[in-house]
């Protein structure tokens, strides 16, 4: 059931600084009758919310013994983007007109959904008003619409130079964007750090690209073009230099770690998610396509089923010594079966994730339109050598070789996970406004595959438009594959099971099933957490060590924030009892974050409600009123603040940078 918010927000929610003073005022009388009626027990972040046990739940017993099946079913998810010759979105098909085959089985399409900007446009309304100090609400200053944005600024594999230049660029697609597209920014570096979370606030955005942490720099063991030759004309790509192998196999597995970290962290939001990957060399990322489940099928059969790890992983990764040069990197990334091996495990890791979080990558390549160096002045074809091709020819051809081996590779990132790759432009901003633009136009569709077993075999999908008009030339892009793994194996974070615990994840965008304001202020000086707290026991390093000749050591600080709510009851899913009460279930969360993304702890509270008519109807027109208070680590850099409605499952959430 949708609510019309956009009346009823301005009648109860409007939140207007001498309204929400008054009704703070007010709020005393009633907050007293509330708090006698509400049965509220606090938690720690590590602790669970309290169980219940109704007359009605209760088995009654029976001596008979019961046989109890469980069935699992996968529900594959694909979303597809159809495109015609001028490449304008297709729009307005049915389930009819799709076809979907695994592995050359044709599948029943169980669900079917159409997305676009338009249809999937929030109609929660939007924050066009200002809120007095320290006052929050989960509301965007612009209804999102479509699906959520990632940008990840590759600095590992950029040169410097590169870097600075798509700073730039990615500054200029932040400024331009739709109002209401929902962005999160990344940057890999030495390490996979997330500038901001999920926000359509462009001042937010652009404020966290030219923080320090988004400035180009020099990393340890990236910063270095796979395009460019040594002293001999060999790319670095080419080169079997034991120090430059040694860091493109951990530049590989950095990238691979911090797509499935991406990947978890994703699998938190419902729906489709775009993945801008600004950066130089993608040689690390060759995912699966239904081509390989195809070689895998063949090899498996040749096999009798004894397909080797070894084999499974060369085949995630391609073999190099049959496929060509341009569409395969993991040949000239190591040197032994043991890197082959560990790499292609991640490969399978970081597929699984981005499946498993509907992601689609669309590799942008920061080297724009590239300049052969064989042609520079420093490139001149002064330098022949005696009865063989010119160096300058040579370094040319090992050039152009290697940039289409990038090329392809790109291609092949996005072909697998239903991106595009965009190439030889310097408009990185209009290539990502592309990007976003195509991204938001697809179809969903969902199938339970004919193969039911969880085997954790390769399964291809093929997916066809049915003929519909003769001579149209449509063109279709999707995930083309996935691996068949148990879905409680491969996803067994509770995020993805537990509304509250992924309204929690830090970055997460904000939950507006439930529509509620929190004025949050400071409460007394700063303190020592106590030793036994949470809060205390979440940081890293628990202490930290004070230079002095006793030896001392100074206790993690803690602010202890007084929070208070305003929800409307109208929003709740209430029940009536025999005793003409209406009765209802209130979960309210909260955890502080560390500028890192450490979690270091928070509360929880599990309230109860028994009303009386006159109360409902006083709540429906004012609002519950609650009040809570939360210890959060000094160094905390955000705090998320989650409220959820058990019985319906809605869930509202909105993110508060600290300190206040």
């Amino acid at each position: 059931m949708r609510i019309n918010w956009h009346s009823r927000i301005r009648e109860q929610m409007i939140w207007e600084q001498q309204t929400f003073t008054k009704r703070l005022i007010l709020a005393g009388a009633a907050f007293a009758i509330f708090s006698c009626l509400f049965n509220s027990t606090g938690l720690s972040a590590q602790g669970n919310a309290p169980t219940r046990t109704h007359a009605s739940d209760e088995v009654a017993p029976n001596n008979e013994s019961q046989t109890v099946l469980h069935i699992t079913t996968r529900l594959v998810l694909v979303d597809v983007h159809v495109s015609g010759p001028s490449g304008t979105p297709i729009q307005g098909l049915s389930k009819n007109d799709f076809e979907v085959i695994e592995n050359g089985i044709r599948q029943s399409i169980n669900s079917f959904d159409e997305h676009s900007p338009k249809i999937d446009q929030s109609d929660t309304p939007h924050l066009d008003f200002d809120l007095p100090a320290h006052t929050f609400v989960n509301l965007e200053p612009a209804p999102s619409k479509g699906p959520l944005c990632v940008i990840l600024f590759d600095q590992l594999n950029t040169p410097v130079d590169s870097q600075m230049w798509a700073h730039g660029e990615i500054l200029r697609f932040l400024r331009n964007k739709d109002a209401g597209t929902q962005v999160a920014i990344f940057v890999l570096a030495d390490r996979l750090a997330m500038l901001q979370g999920f926000t359509a606030d462009s001042r937010r955005l652009i404020a966290a690209m030219n923080s320090p942490a988004g400035n180009a720099k020099l990393t340890a063991w990236g910063g270095a073009s796979d395009l460019s030759p040594d002293s001999k004309g060999i790319p670095s790509y080419l080169s079997n230099d034991p120090a430059i192998i040694a860091r493109r196999v951990h530049a590989a597995q950095q990238t691979l770690d911090a797509f499935a970290d991406m990947g978890q962290f994703l699998a938190a939001a419902p729906g489709r998610k775009n993945l801008l990957w600004f950066s130089q060399s993608f040689q690390s990322m060759q995912l699966p396509t239904s081509d390989d489940s195809d070689i895998a099928g063949a090899l498996q059969q040749q096999t009798d089923g004894a397909t080797s790890k070894m084999q499974q992983g060369i085949l995630s990764g391609r073999d190099s010594s049959t496929i060509t040069a341009g569409s395969n990197s993991f040949g000239r990334m190591s040197e032994s079966a043991v890197n082959y091996e560990v790499l292609a495990a991640q490969v399978r890791k970081v597929s699984t994730e981005l499946a498993v979080s509907q992601t689609a990558v669309y590799p942008i390549d920061t080297h724009g339109l590239a300049a052969d160096p064989a042609f520079s002045a420093g490139g001149s074809p002064t330098s022949l050598t005696s009865g063989g091709d010119p160096v300058f020819v040579k370094n040319s051809n090992n050039w152009n070789q290697t940039l289409d081996a990038t090329q392809a590779t790109m291609k092949e990132i996005a072909q697998a996970t239903g991106g595009e790759a965009f190439v030889n432009t310097n408009n990185l901003a209009r290539a990502a406004a592309r990007a976003v633009d195509e991204g938001s136009y697809y179809y969903t569709l969902a199938y339970s595959p004919a193969n039911a077993k969880f085997d954790g075999s390769l399964r291809g999908i093929h997916v066809s438009l049915r003929k519909l008009d003769s001579g149209q030339n449509y063109h279709l892009s999707y995930r083309s594959a996935y691996y068949a793994d148990d879905p409680d194996v491969v996803a067994p974070v509770s995020a993805r099971r537990d509304a509250l615990e992924a309204a929690l994840v830090d970055g997460a965008p904000d939950a507006q099933s439930i529509l509620f304001k929190v004025q949050i202020d400071p409460e007394g000086p700063v303190k020592p957490a106590s030793p036994v707290s949470p809060q205390a026991n979440a940081q890293a390093p628990k202490a930290k060590e004070k230079d002095n000749s006793a030896g001392e050591s100074v206790p993690d600080k803690v602010q202890t924030y007084s929070l208070r709510f305003a929800i409307t009851a109208r929003q709740l899913m209430l029940t009536t009892a025999a005793d003409g009460r209406y009765h209802g279930i209130l979960d309210i969360a909260v955890a502080a974050y560390a500028a890192d993304g450490r979690r270091l702890g928070g509360s929880k509270q599990h309230l109860e409600a028994a009303m009386p008519p006159l109360v409902l109807d006083k709540a429906s027109e004012e609002g519950f009123f609650h009040r809570m208070s939360v210890d959060v680590p000094v160094d905390a850099a955000r705090m998320r603040v989650v409220v959820r409605d058990p019985a319906s499952g809605r869930v509202g959430s909105v993110e508060i940078a600290l300190p206040l």
